[in-house]
């Protein structure tokens, strides 16, 4: 597997860590995006900076993750009520 589709799946793994629904789906959405709109680079140089790019990413949302499940708010928004059927 590449490690671009590696990338993607760590990035999506580590979404799912988050507590609060706007987080997530707004990571998720910042992922796909920027996946997709590099899809077509074939550069060797460019590909070796989004690379690290995307190492210094990942590392970022990871610590967010943690810091988020730390300190974030526990209350749960409207979607995330209406999503467990209350």
């Amino acid at each position: 597997m590449s490690n671009a589709k590696l990338f993607y799946r760590a990035f999506l793994k580590e979404a799912k860590s988050f507590s609060n629904y706007n987080l997530r789906e707004y990571i998720k959405r910042r992922v796909k995006h920027g996946f997709m709109s590099n899809a077509n680079v074939s550069d060797p140089e460019a590909l070796k900076s989004l690379y690290s790019k995307a190492q210094e990413d990942l590392i970022l949302v990871k610590r967010q993750s943690i810091l988020y499940s730390l300190y974030g708010r526990r209350v749960k928004n409207v979607v995330e009520v209406s999503n467990l059927g209350l």
